[in-house]
Formats: structure tokens, C-alpha cells, sequence
């Protein structure tokens, strides 16, 4: 179960901030929607985030709960290797890049 809540995590993020996003944006409108793909990812990153703090019975920070928010990209390679120890961070943190590298193309 937990494999699954993520790879539709980390696949969602992936999908809506490479492929949904347009290349060139041409009005006002085009450009707001051009970040709901980004909103949409940050979202699923978030609940994927903390429906896995809940399942894992950790205890985190209101602080490092906003930096999650603010600076995923660096909060959730700390998550990852703090949570799951150094090997198996490192793991899933690189079976997470090509996901990411799917999307954009």
C-alpha cells in the first residue's frame, strides 16, 4: 500500500509538472494555468508526505512541516534519508528521478 500511495505521489508530481505545464504561455490565463500543475504536484507531495509520517508513527516539526510546503526539493531528501536511513534514501530518492525525468519529456 505504501509503494502505491507513492509512486502516485512521486508519478502524479512528475506528470503534472512536466507534461501539463505549457511550453509557452500566450495570456494572463494561460500563464495561471500553467501553475496549477505545479500547485497540484505540491499538493500530492504534501499529503503523500504526511500520509507517510502518520504511517511510519513519526513525530514532525510545524517548522519542518512549512519547509516541506516552501523548499520540497530539499526537505524531502532530507525526509527520505532521515526517515528511512541513508541506504534505503538514497534508493528511493533515485528511483524518484527518472519518474521526475518522464515527465518533463
Amino acid at each position: 500500500m505504501k509503494n502505491r500511495v507513492a509512486l502516485v505521489a512521486f508519478g502524479g508530481t512528475a506528470v503534472a509538472a512536466g507534461v501539463l505545464m505549457p511550453a509557452h504561455p500566450v495570456s494572463r490565463y494561460a500563464v495561471l494555468l500553467g501553475q496549477a500543475p505545479t500547485i497540484i504536484a505540491w499538493v500530492l507531495l504534501y499529503l503523500w508526505y504526511k500520509s507517510d509520517v502518520a504511517s511510519r508513527g513519526l513525530v514532525t516539526s510545524t517548522r519542518f512541516n512549512g519547509f516541506v510546503i516552501a523548499f520540497s526539493f530539499i526537505a524531502m531528501p532530507v525526509y527520505l534519508i532521515r526517515s528511512r536511513g541513508l541506504l534505503r534514501g538514497f534508493v528511493q530518492l533515485s528511483c524518484s528521478i527518472p519518474l521526475q525525468l518522464v515527465g518533463r519529456f
